[in-house]
């Protein structure tokens, strides 16, 4: 799985059958550092420290080989993908694609093997720290077709397959395996399990709307009716955020119908979330667009979903996503910033720009989506500066 890292198929367990010795129980450490150095790889082994392994995960991004200890006096190697603040999320083939241990129950393992790891990368690294995070385009593609298939497959409703591809994606940079595969899990109710992949993804990219629109609901019906119960039309991330709040999923009695993007809408759940507000259901959605880009034409959105329901119940939504000032707030703590040295960067006018503005913040209008520069000299406030893409700005941020 570290090499899959790298960008290399077709490499599995299998391929280091050759090296178990059966007097030690198994794979000794130099034997397998020397396989890896026969076949064009350099690996770096030390005593860790669980500040350590979390660093490499966190601030690298990079999977950490690891020995843990499976039953008194007998090891296995691990390969280590996620950190979050509970615990490690690791790729375990003696169990199951793989597992999340809390940090004590981890760190109890990993002590009897001399708390023993490895960062394995392509020569002539030798140190950790020579090895760029971002594996090139090879790796990038085939990180990007790893989870692609694994969404696939998961919308077909083939979840084994559609596991396996997300589980060996969560190697790779970013944080795009771990939504999906938490997406996944929520689908399967393994509310634990998304919890802990969901935290690990906004950790590896802050940056993601989607994310901070599921947080920003989740915090709002927190914060209105801790504990309460809703009925959820959206991707899993949103009903995993919903979960985490303390929430209660139903399809009856529910306090609120939380209404958010998704690839498909079901005519099924939209009626009953019709028939749940004229029951007196409170009606929230995460944002008022109205239509998202798609490279063959506009989509519908949030906006357009939540004006149908509207429609029929004669019950307007509330919006915790942009443009409410709920979100920019949420936002600018999360990150622990103030708006005098904040700046909003978006492609939509009537949300994005208008959201910044509104919280203080500097506004920048990107050319890429939805809001064109004819369009945007018609609203009436204007962004502080527009440019045709976010590449513009890199001068700005060096």
């Amino acid at each position: 799985m570290v090499l899959r890292f790298w960008g290399v198929r077709g490499v599995d367990a299998e391929s280091f059958a050759h090296l178990v010795d059966r007097r030690a129980g198994g794979i000794r450490t130099t034997d397998l550092l020397k396989d890896l150095e026969r076949r064009g790889w350099a690996g770096v082994a030390a005593s860790g420290t669980e500040a350590r392994l979390a660093d490499e995960i966190n601030r690298n991004g990079r999977p950490v080989l690891v020995l843990l200890e499976d039953r008194p006096r007998a090891y296995h190697y691990v390969v280590v993908v996620g950190a979050p603040e509970r615990g490690f999320i690791f790729h375990d083939p003696a169990r199951t694609s793989y597992r999340v241990l809390s940090r004590d129950e981890f760190v109890a393992r990993w002590r009897p093997a001399s708390m023993w790891m490895a960062l394995i990368a392509p020569r002539p690294a030798t140190s950790p720290a020579d090895v760029p995070v971002s594996a090139g385009a090879g790796a990038a593609t085939a990180c990007d077709e790893m989870v692609a298939e694994g969404v696939h497959f998961a919308q077909s409703g083939d979840y084994a397959v559609a596991e396996g591809r997300l589980t060996s994606a969560l190697a790779c940079p970013g944080g795009a395996a771990y939504r999906e595969l938490a997406g996944l899990r929520a689908v399967q109710k393994r509310w634990s399990d998304a919890a802990s992949l969901a935290e690990t993804a906004v950790s590896a990219d802050a940056s993601d709307a989607y994310a901070w629109r599921l947080l920003a609901t989740a915090r709002f019906l927190e914060d209105q009716r801790p504990g309460g119960s809703a009925f959820v039309i959206g991707e899993a991330g949103l009903t995993t955020a919903m979960h985490e709040a303390g929430y209660t999923l139903t399809e009856r009695d529910a306090d609120y119908v939380v209404l958010g993007e998704t690839r498909t809408y079901s005519f099924e759940r939209l009626t009953r979330a019709i028939r749940l507000i004229g029951e007196g259901a409170r009606f929230i959605a995460t944002n008022p667009d109205a239509t998202g880009p798609h490279p063959d034409g506009p989509l519908p959105a949030t906006g357009s979903v939540a004006a149908l329901i509207s429609r029929a119940t004669g019950v307007d939504p509330y919006f915790v996503g942009k443009p409410n000032p709920l979100m920019m707030r949420s936002a600018l703590n999360a990150i622990e910033a103030h708006s005098e040295e904040t700046a909003m960067i978006g492609d939509r006018m009537d949300t994005d720009i208008i959201s910044g503005l509104e919280a203080g913040l500097e506004t920048i209008l990107v050319l890429t989506g939805s809001t064109q520069r004819d369009a945007a000299e018609r609203f009436p406030f204007r962004a502080s500066r527009i440019v045709d893409s976010v590449g513009d700005l890199v001068a700005d941020l060096g």
